[in-house]
């Protein structure tokens, strides 16, 4: 199953590897790393919580900055 995430206002909801959803405001403090050569997995750490994503670090981060550039 690929993750999937999408913004929604001040939030930001992304379904892990596992298929569940997790929702945090874009103000949280969150840590994304790379997992893998491929470039294709990130971990999302908030709160001491971690959780894999079939998503690319960039995509994450993407949707992290929407709205905030100026």
């Amino acid at each position: 199953m690929e993750s999937e995430i999408r913004r929604m206002g001040p939030f930001i909801e992304v379904m892990d590897a596992e298929g569940r959803r997790h929702l945090f405001r874009t103000s949280a403090n969150v840590e994304i790393s790379d997992t893998d050569l491929l470039r294709n997995e990130s971990l999302i750490t908030i709160g001491g919580r971690s959780f894999l994503v079939l998503r690319p670090y960039d995509e994450i981060v993407e949707a992290l900055l929407e709205g905030v550039r100026t």
